[in-house]
């Protein structure tokens, strides 16, 4: 019978740093990867190979956190998680990766009064960016009360 571990290995991305949790529980600790799975909204764009655990390796912490690292490193993904379950063959490894999701392009239309790399100076976001919704909101907020600044 499978079983979700739910004190399964977590690394978050916060800023550059990353941190990873990597808690393997002793039932599991030499057992082999039967598989690897990725799930969410990836599911269908990534290979189970990018995780880098290959299938019958025997389960171990070092195994684990190296995939972690690789995955956080890579600079592609925002939140890694790596939950086990267990079953008859050994252990599955489910990888959640959610995407880092970039700033493509600023565009700030109508604005005739300041130049487009002062709105864009103003509101503190640039291409490439991180995408992060109260970020845009700031950065709008900061535009708006710029441009109440200039009696507008």
């Amino acid at each position: 019978m499978s079983r979700l571990l739910s004190f399964a290995l977590v690394a978050l991305l916060l800023a550059c740093n990353a941190t990873a949790l990597a808690e393997l529980p002793p039932e599991l600790r030499g057992r082999p990867v039967a598989d690897v799975t990725i799930e969410g909204g990836l599911a269908h764009k990534i290979s189970p190979r990018e995780v880098g655990i290959p299938v019958g390796a025997p389960l171990d912490r070092a195994l684990l956190r190296d995939a972690i690292r690789r995955l956080v490193e890579s600079g592609r993904y925002a939140d890694v998680q790596l939950l086990l379950e267990s079953s008859p063959e050994g252990v599955t490894v489910i990888a959640r990766l959610l995407p880092r999701r970039r700033v493509a392009r600023i565009e700030v239309q109508g604005n005739r009064e300041i130049s487009d790399e002062d709105a864009a100076r103003t509101m503190g976001l640039m291409a490439g960016d991180d995408f992060d919704p109260e970020r845009l909101e700031g950065a709008r907020a900061r535009l708006t009360e710029h441009y109440r600044a200039l009696g507008f």
